[in-house]
């Protein structure tokens, strides 16, 4: 059994997902350390036999296609089999964007970070296992319908 590690850095946000209206960009020099402070901790704790069966998967969004953040997943470790990637700005493919967008269905929006914080932990608590690894287990699928497509939607 291998374990792929979804990557989502978005935000989520009182005026909605990825602070769409704040225009907040990573790019290769922003997300490196964003990974150094959250990947590379949680990495850390894990087990060795654990580790061994880490596959990191990403988007191919500039700021993940950089070269500085090849190198820094390369030194931990993430490379050829190890290092999935697919294409940029394709959230159907993504497990955890899927399951965050019924956080702001109907275009909702939060008065407060309590409110949202409630709302995420909410859905965290009532979402099915079964709808988590139906998605996860798809994922082979609706990549193989991309390439089959040549990343058309």
């Amino acid at each position: 059994m291998k374990f792929v590690p979804f990557t989502d850095e978005s935000r989520a946000s009182l005026d909605g997902p990825d602070d769409w209206a704040k225009a907040c960009v990573f790019n290769g020099g922003t997300y490196c350390p964003f990974l150094k402070n959250s990947l590379e901790p949680w990495l850390d704790n894990l087990p060795l036999a654990t580790l061994k069966k880490i596959i990191f998967m990403h988007d191919n969004a500039p700021s993940h296609a950089a070269k500085a953040t090849t190198q820094f997943l390369h030194s931990l470790g993430f490379v050829n089999e190890t290092l999935m990637v697919w294409p940029p700005n394709s959230p159907d493919l993504i497990p955890i964007e899927i399951i965050k967008r019924h956080i702001y269905v109907n275009d909702k929006q939060y008065l407060s970070k309590h409110d949202l914080w409630m709302a995420i932990k909410e859905l965290a608590a009532t979402i099915p296992k079964s709808t988590i690894e139906k998605l996860t287990d798809s994922v082979n699928d609706r990549l193989f319908e991309v390439i089959e497509r040549q990343g058309a939607c």
